[in-house]
């Protein structure tokens, strides 16, 4: 094999991705569940500048380097001198890049390979060497060298039955990638098509496969086969709907086809609409426009041809938000929610869940529906949930300044972050933050929640509390009574929460209930309260305050954004749109002990009643 200096003497200019202070390597428009762009898995939070790791700072300085060669051989001196560096990835990734470019690079590839398989955790999980090995057999076949060596990584990569449904159809895309480079077109369309069902990607490959060799009925045989599952393929929608573009009436009735077995399809009712519109339908296109507004965040043209159709039927948009809310709440349940049966290790703890999240970011929307699923399975007298909402990656009208303290208490960098009793999960065999994606990943998401939370239900609690309060005269008092601790009760801390059983808002990211909004935390910087013994604690939460401190949260935070902007100012959803109307006959006291390890002892809720004459 070539050694590192001679990989260096011989490779071409490689193509480098830098983009604040992340580094990494192009891989093409292929995504891997269980290593996903954070774009897309988790938003981070850009509250204030972040330290650089040395490291980082000698990777960046590397490929700031114009000349090639002097560039590798620092790459390779970071590899000496970081030798425990989490971006050896990176320095490999881009080293792979570069010899694959080469002629007779073979023995040079495939030391690259070896070493950044190597580096692959004993303990990762099958995800997790799913995507590794997927990312290499991708960067083999864009290339078209290698295919023997991509073809064992992805069978081998996908052999274990624990790997995802939306990594095996990732495979199974690649596969077809591959067969494409080899000129067999019957592997090709045999692995698009066992892509096809989870893979936008897989369905567009074959279609233009098909289009390619002339064979138009091949293409919409395919297409017309895969839309008619339920629920649709947007994908195989848009294309089949592309195809006949020059049948328009065809093209409409696949669209209302579409629609009518499967409701949730924003793309295919705002195609409807504005056909309907340039009909001069308005009710209809209306109608199409409001079904689509409540699932997804209109933004240009179709926002404004929404007001407009709603204004000249109503006179206003007084209640346009309101009739957009009906519609969300008649949607059929995003997931399927079976019922929990306790075991027969069933223990006496309420497990407690808390949600990170925010309006604004798209791969909470997998989370939030995670979320609701979750408190569908379990009842009141199970969990106590709770959803902290934060300014990330927009302004969320929903934040207070008590629940971005109670983010920063757990170290929460991105959202959507979950914890079950303290504990954040995480994607399996791995510490990383599970995350969150879009509606396709929301079963994934909810699935895993289930597994923590079932396994939290069967650790018996180590203390008890119980909670009660009484809303009066614009104020709820708390009373949480601590019964148990455990003997060693140092370093113990009361939390006292008061939360909103349901809002309605709809932010960038489509989702308009939000359930269990955190609306006060007792303590500081959210710490709690120091708790020593048993006995009673009271906490009193000012509800004009609470307005007061929504509505200074997201005005910091947009003169914030706009002020660190150039050019036209962003515009926001929450914009004017503080959510300061608290209902007290649907807020819900939550009171827990927690440890300083984070660790949660014990729960309780409790629904909030008005208080003896009060008003």
């Amino acid at each position: 094999m070539s050694s590192p200096r001679s990989i260096v003497a011989r490779i071409v200019p490689v193509l480098l991705l830098v983009v604040g202070g992340v580094t990494g390597a192009t891989t093409g428009d292929v995504t891997f569940a269980g290593r996903q762009d954070p774009a897309v898995k988790e938003m981070a939070g850009d509250s204030g500048p972040k330290a650089i790791p040395p490291d980082q700072r000698a990777l960046d300085a590397a490929l700031q380097i114009p000349g090639l060669t002097d560039r590798l051989l620092a790459l390779d001196k970071f590899r000496r001198e970081y030798p425990q560096s989490t971006l050896l990835g990176v320095v490999d990734a881009n080293l792979l890049l570069g010899a694959l470019q080469m002629p007779d690079a073979e023995d040079s590839a495939e030391e690259i390979i070896s070493r950044m398989l190597a580096r692959v955790p004993a303990n990762a999980s099958a995800d997790e060497r799913f995507a590794d090995s997927a990312a290499i057999a991708s960067r083999l076949i864009g290339r078209k060298v290698l295919l023997d060596r991509a073809e064992s990584l992805l069978n081998a990569a996908m052999a274990p039955p624990a790997v995802s449904r939306a990594n095996r159809a990732a495979g199974h895309y690649q596969l077809g990638r591959l067969h494409a480079a080899r000129g067999d077109v019957p592997g090709a369309e045999a692995a698009y098509r066992a892509a096809a069902a989870d893979s936008p990607a897989a369905v567009s490959a074959l279609v233009a496969l098909y289009i390619d060799r002339g064979d138009r009925a091949k293409a919409e045989e395919f297409l017309q086969e895969v839309v008619k599952a339920t629920p649709v393929n947007m994908a195989a929608l848009t294309s089949l709907v592309s195809l006949y573009k020059s049948d328009p009436p065809r093209a409409e009735a696949i669209l209302r086809d579409a629609v009518g077995r499967d409701p949730m399809q924003p793309g295919a009712l705002l195609q409807l609409a504005r056909l309907e519109r340039e009909r001069g339908h308005d009710a209809d296109a209306l109608d199409h426009f409001l079904k689509a507004a409540a699932l997804t965040y209109l933004r240009g043209p179709d926002a404004d041809a929404l007001t407009a159709l709603y204004t000249k039927q109503h006179g206003n948009t007084d209640t346009l938000d309101a009739d957009i809310n009906e519609r969300y709440r008649a949607l059929p349940p995003a997931l399927h929610a079976d019922r929990y049966v306790p075991t027969p290790a069933r223990s006496d703890r309420f497990v407690l869940l808390e949600m990170f999240t925010g309006s604004a970011c798209p791969p909470c929307v997998a989370a939030d529906l995670a979320f609701d699923a979750a408190l569908e399975r379990y009842g009141t007298d199970i969990v106590v949930p709770l959803a902290y909402h934060v300014h990330i990656p927009g302004p969320d009208p929903m934040t207070t300044p008590e629940g971005d303290a109670r983010r920063l208490y757990y170290a929460v960098n991105g959202v959507p972050t979950f914890e079950v009793d303290g504990a954040m999960v995480t994607s399996p065999g791995t510490s990383d933050n599970l995350g969150g994606g879009g509606r396709d990943r929301a079963a994934d998401v909810y699935a895993e929640y289930v597994r923590r939370i079932d396994r939290a239900l069967e650790s018996p609690a180590a203390a008890a509390v119980s909670v009660r309060a009484t809303a009066a005269a614009g104020k709820v008092t708390v009373t949480a009574d601590v019964t148990k601790l455990p003997a060693d009760s140092s370093g113990l801390t009361l939390h006292i929460v008061l939360a909103e059983k349901g809002l309605m808002f709809g932010g960038e990211n489509g989702i308009r209930g939000h359930r269990m909004v955190v609306r006060g935390v007792a303590g500081e910087a959210g710490k709690g309260l120091p708790l020593a013994k048993t006995g009673p604690a009271q906490y009193t939460f000012d509800l004009a305050q609470i307005r007061e401190a929504i509505t200074r949260s997201l005005a910091t935070d947009i003169a914030r954004r706009r002020g660190a902007s150039a050019g036209t100012p962003q515009t926001f959803a929450a914009e004017d749109r503080a959510m300061t109307s608290i209902d007290p006959t649907q807020l819900v006291a939550v009171a827990f002990i927690q440890t300083g390890d984070r660790t949660i002892l014990q729960a309780a809720r409790a629904d909030v009643v008005a208080a003896a004459g009060g008003k």
